[in-house]
Order: structure tokens, then C-alpha cells, then sequence
């Protein structure tokens, strides 16, 4: 049974009281809103989602709707990736930054209508942002959060589930495209796309970490920028000077010696090559493939994968290896 201390400002997903029934036992905060984060057996979800079929509330992720005659104008200033050949139903994974470069959000921008977009998984500074720079540039065009709530299915089998529900027109659309369906008479939008590297969509059901200044080339999203596109995208400039100058910093996985951890959680934590911090471990997590606590590391470009590192826990160094991404298991 899961235990939840909630408060008034919190809400719950259309899919709140199904989640519980299937027995979530955690639940995080988000937007406001809960998130499942675990059914009570971590090592089942986890080979479900590596050989079956896994479904999550996601509705956490809320989206960002601009709508007005310049919508596509806001669209093209907020994310540094040109969209001017961008057609409806089609999404791109996008950076938005703020005027020093700085990554602010990491979005799908679809494109909804002529006049309507979408910033999917979209967060409250976000949709402040988009209506501070709407405001400021004097454009036409409200910044609302629409009615949608999203479902994740994830995993090998997941295109199977989807099409047993909504036909075989599933499995033609390309990755980060989407179309609006309905089931039993309630709308849906189905886009290819998700958060695992299994394959997966996500059901939008349109009815009722710690951040250090990190720029998008840091964390391998070098080839979803577009520097030529107008002086008028904010932080394109700033990004021009970051890849002229070179990237300081980049993105690799870290592999940890010794046994699981109970914990769970985003870290921040210090990582040392030959008595000098080189970077910092930003996330970890247990990997029943490689029987290992692996993570994100962003370090110095001078590290690379193989080095031998530390990790500067409270409790004490724990020894590590610097890996490529995807891992090599």
C-alpha cells in the first residue's frame, strides 16, 4: 500500500487511482503532481522493460501550449534547433537556454497546428519563461498549459500493445511524430517516443537535477543544435562562442566497484583523477545486467573512458571507471 503525505497544492494524474491499484508503493513529486517511482520489485520492472512491455503515469510531464499567430515565431526564439521546415505532426527534441547558453529545459517541440505548439515534458519555468519572453517581444500568442496528460509504454513489446489498440497505423510513425486517435471516444494523441532506449510511445490523454550551468553540448546534445539559425533565438549566440572556444566539459557513464546501494536518487558528487576533482557524478543507479552501480559523470574533456576514478562519498572514496554511453555490457 503506498503511504503518501500529501499536500493542498498537489495534484493527482487522470491515472492516479489506477497507478495505486497496481500497487505503487513510492511516489515523488513533480510539477506539483505525484510520479510513480516504484511497484515494490525493482529488478521485475526493470527486465520488463528490458524484454517485455513496462506503462507509467507520466503525466507529471506537462505541456508547455503555444497558440496564437505567433506561435511559430515564440517557438523558433525559445529552442536553439531550426524548425522553419517543422510540419504538424511532427516533434523534434529541442534545447531551450537561457541568454548565457545555459541549458534551461531539454523539450519535444511538436508542431500542434500553424498556430499551435506544444513543449512536451515541459515544467513551471518553463511555462513562466515562454510567457516572459512572449511578453517581452511584444508577440501575439498566449502560453497556456493545455489538458494533457501523458501514459508512457516503454519496452520491446510496446509497439505490439499500442497497435492491438489503436491499429497497425502505429507502427509507421517515425520517431518524435505524432497523430490524434481516440479510444472509446476519448482523445488521444500517440507519438513514437520515451525515455528508455527499448523503443515505446507515449499516449497523450488530451482530457481532463540539479542544475550547474550545464550547456547542451556537455550532455551530447551537440547534434540537436542549430547555430545559424537567428540572432533572435535566445542563448544561440552565447552557444556560438561555447563551441568556438571549446566545450570544457562533456558527458560519460561511470562504473562503480562493490554492491548495490539502497538509495536511488540524483547526487552531485565529486570526482577525482590523480588527487584532482575533474567533474562530478550527477546521477547513479543499479544495473542488474552489469551487476554494477553505474551513472552519468560530467567531467573534464581531458578524462575519457577507461580512466580510474573516485567517487568522493560522505562515507568514504569509492573507486570507479569512466565508460562510454551507451555502457558495454
Amino acid at each position: 500500500m503506498a503511504h503518501i503525505v500529501s499536500a493542498g497544492r498537489l495534484r493527482k494524474s487522470p491515472f492516479y487511482t489506477s497507478t495505486i491499484e497496481e500497487g505503487a508503493e513510492t511516489l515523488l513529486t513533480y510539477n506539483n503532481m505525484l510520479v510513480p517511482r516504484g511497484y515494490g520489485d525493482r529488478e521485475a520492472e526493470y527486465w520488463r522493460l528490458i524484454n517485455g512491455v513496462s506503462m507509467w503515469d507520466v503525466a507529471v510531464q506537462r505541456q508547455v501550449q503555444l497558440k496564437g499567430p505567433d506561435a511559430a515565431k515564440l517557438a523558433q526564439i525559445l529552442c536553439v534547433r531550426d524548425l522553419s521546415s517543422q510540419v504538424i505532426g511532427q516533434g523534434k527534441y529541442v534545447a531551450i537556454c537561457d541568454h548565457n547558453g545555459v541549458l534551461i529545459n531539454d523539450p519535444i517541440a511538436m508542431k500542434v497546428a500553424d498556430d499551435c505548439y506544444w513543449l512536451s515534458i515541459g515544467n513551471s519555468d518553463i511555462w513562466f519563461w515562454a510567457r516572459c519572453v512572449a511578453g517581452e517581444r511584444g508577440l501575439d500568442v498566449e502560453v497556456s498549459e493545455p489538458d494533457v496528460s501523458p501514459l508512457a509504454v516503454q519496452g520491446p513489446k510496446a509497439e505490439d500493445v499500442v497497435a492491438s489498440l489503436f491499429g497497425d497505423w502505429v507502427r509507421d510513425l517515425r520517431y518524435f511524430w505524432f497523430k490524434d486517435t481516440e479510444i472509446e471516444g476519448i482523445p488521444i494523441t500517440v507519438m513514437r517516443a520515451g525515455w528508455s532506449k527499448q523503443g515505446g510511445f507515449e499516449l497523450f490523454l488530451r482530457d481532463g537535477t540539479k542544475g550547474d550551468g550545464t550547456n547542451p553540448f556537455e550532455v551530447r546534445m551537440g547534434k540537436f543544435i542549430d547555430l545559424d539559425v537567428s540572432d533572435d533565438v535566445i542563448g544561440v549566440k552565447a552557444l556560438r562562442k561555447i563551441k568556438q572556444g571549446g566545450v570544457k566539459r562533456h558527458q560519460l557513464g561511470i562504473v562503480l566497484e562493490g554492491g548495490e546501494e539502497n538509495e536511488d536518487q540524483s547526487i552531485w558528487l565529486d570526482i577525482v583523477k590523480d588527487g584532482a576533482v575533474i567533474g562530478h557524478m550527477t546521477h547513479k543507479a543499479w544495473s542488474y545486467r552489469m551487476q554494477r552501480m553505474i551513472g552519468y559523470a560530467l567531467v573534464s574533456v581531458e578524462a575519457q573512458p577507461g580512466d580510474r576514478v573516485e567517487v568522493m562519498k560522505d562515507a568514504g572514496p569509492v573507486t570507479g571507471q569512466l565508460s562510454p554511453i551507451p555502457f558495454a555490457v
